[in-house]
């Protein structure tokens, strides 16, 4: 599945749980180290009104510098 249409699926599945769980629902997503820096700030940033717990692996877990980098424009 495309990434726009993950991102949508998971949208999606927020508001269907919050429409049948209230506030009890949690998300949590893995992007599977397919963006960028940029990208990771730009997804992370559009999906904060589902405010997912986590999104795993949204760069290579090596690249420590870029999730740094990330962390610094989020928090």
């Amino acid at each position: 599945m495309p990434i726009l249409g993950s991102i949508s699926m998971l949208m999606l599945s927020n508001y269907y749980n919050n429409f049948s769980f209230g506030s009890y629902s949690v998300q949590m997503t893995d992007a599977n180290q397919v963006w960028d820096v940029q990208e990771s700030v730009e997804w992370m940033k559009s999906l904060a009104e589902v405010k997912p717990l986590w999104i795993e692996e949204p760069t290579s877990p090596d690249d420590v510098l870029g999730h740094a980098a990330i962390s610094e424009v989020l928090y």
